[in-house]
């Protein structure tokens, strides 16, 4: 249930922000074959994405990398973290961020 998969603010904000790219790519490129799990759906800093890969919400695309921007994806944990959080149906997630 929602309340036994809790996140911090901080880590909301990155999957936001993963949603946010996850919903762009699909209006825009059409991403065929690829899912929440396949998707690029971060760019940033190691340090900027600490919060998300300590929970086990995001990954590194193509492992670990010491550049300054980073291409991150969802786990399969932070997919479920979607979920719980209603984010992934539209209605729900318009509302949390609006």
């Amino acid at each position: 249930t929602r309340g036994e998969f809790e996140v911090t603010a901080t880590q909301k904000a990155l999957l936001r922000e993963a949603m946010r790219r996850w919903n762009l790519r699909r209006e825009f490129n059409e991403p065929i074959g690829q899912t929440l799990l396949t998707a690029w759906t971060g760019l940033g800093s190691a340090t900027h994405y600490k919060p998300v890969v300590d929970a086990g919400l995001m990954e590194p695309v193509h492992g670990p990398n010491k550049g300054n921007s980073i291409w991150w994806k969802l786990t399969e944990k932070g997919v479920l973290a979607m979920i719980l959080l209603g984010w992934t149906e539209g209605e729900l997630y318009e509302e949390e961020i609006g």
